[in-house]
């Protein structure tokens, strides 16, 4: 269990990568830069972390179980909303999470562990045709909330939601058909 203060030592360097992100790219980010960032020591952050990598899956994982776990996701228009809702209270931290990809790592993985074979829509489908079209939903949901974050003044969190519903149940039936006649 961790302590208030390294609690609060993790919160300042993730601060500081989510502030060093909003302006550049990870590739031009170092260790250095964080902790300059954060106004501490390097040492302090490799007590807590190895790497910037680390520290950005750990950050990642932190924010993603909060819109999407498992046993609570079932990609209802009531989830989506929530989901997009939650989205919008942190949208500093979610375009981090889009622009580096972690976004699409994470929802990837989560749909690896569904296990689709027993879904009855999706159980006509191979392994390989359900990754695809859960990348392809991934990316096109990924633009769309790039977009709504982008343009806060014409956020209508109801009219994004349906669209990403809508977009994401079509093309998991287009799949489902396409492959009834292979």
């Amino acid at each position: 269990m961790e302590n208030r203060r390294s609690k609060m030592t993790k919160k300042l360097i993730k601060e500081a990568l989510i502030e060093l992100l909003s302006k550049e790219d990870l590739q031009h980010i170092s260790v250095k830069r964080i902790c300059e960032n954060a106004d501490l020591n390097r040492s302090t952050f490799y007590l807590h972390y190895e790497t910037i990598e680390e520290l950005l899956e750990e950050f990642t994982n932190e924010e993603m179980k909060q819109i999407w776990t498992s046993d609570k996701h079932d990609m209802s228009l009531s989830d989506y909303k929530e989901t997009l809702n939650y989205i919008l209270t942190k949208p500093d931290i979610f375009k981090v999470l889009l622009k580096t990809g972690m976004y699409h790592n994470y929802i990837m993985n989560q749909y690896e562990k569904i296990d689709f074979l027993h879904h009855p829509k999706l159980s006509q489908l191979s392994k390989e045709a359900y990754l695809l079209i859960c990348s392809y939903t991934t990316s096109g949901t990924e633009q769309l909330l790039l977009y709504m974050l982008d343009h806060p003044n014409i956020s209508n969190v109801n009219e994004i939601a349906e669209t990403l519903y809508n977009m994401n149940a079509h093309a998991f039936s287009q799949i489902v058909y396409l492959s009834k006649g292979l």
